[in-house]
């Protein structure tokens, strides 16, 4: 096993450097849709447990900002949402946003590739949890210190209602 970044796994997989890759986007699609490839274990939807429901992103902002720009937290939350309902009722549609979003260079079978990996993935809301903040800190990058977060209560940076408000009917 050998770890080989970014870029330059996709030249390494073409040419038989290496048998078999553990990818992510771009690199995944590329060698699935242009060398062949084929998932063995698909991560994203849920084939290794201890991976599984993991909390990876949350949007952050300071206190005061929190403060004095509330409404549009919902309403960026409320967007957040509806991408999550989009891409579970319809991948098609999920793929057209993206294309249509004016991000650069995106290529529809590569789109129409990760989109279709990565659903399962995609929760269902996007309330966070305290809980899933400090999960989150066991899969820390191996390459970065996680954080310490001994004596540090997490409940003091989660902006209690912000993603309820976002997703009440």
């Amino acid at each position: 096993m050998v770890i080989i970044h970014g870029a330059d796994q996709n030249p390494a997989f073409g040419d038989g450097t290496v048998d078999a890759l553990y990818a992510h986007t771009p690199f995944l699609e590329t060698a699935l849709n242009e060398q062949g490839a084929v998932i063995l274990v698909n991560q994203s939807a849920g084939e290794v447990p201890g991976l599984n429901d993991r909390q990876s992103h949350s949007l952050v902002a300071t206190r005061s900002f929190i403060s004095d720009n509330r409404d549009r937290l919902v309403a960026l939350t409320r967007a957040i949402h509806r991408a999550q309902q989009l891409i579970h009722e319809d991948e098609d549609a999920a793929v057209e946003a993206l294309l249509n979003s004016g991000i650069p260079g995106l290529e529809r079978s590569l789109v129409e590739t990760i989109v279709h990996i990565y659903a399962p993935a995609i929760p269902d809301s996007p309330v966070v949890s305290i809980e899933g903040l400090a999960k989150s800190v066991e899969l820390f990058p191996a390459h970065r210190q996680p954080p310490d977060l001994t004596g540090i209560d997490l409940a003091d940076y989660v902006a209690q209602g912000i993603a309820e408000d976002a997703t009440a009917p």
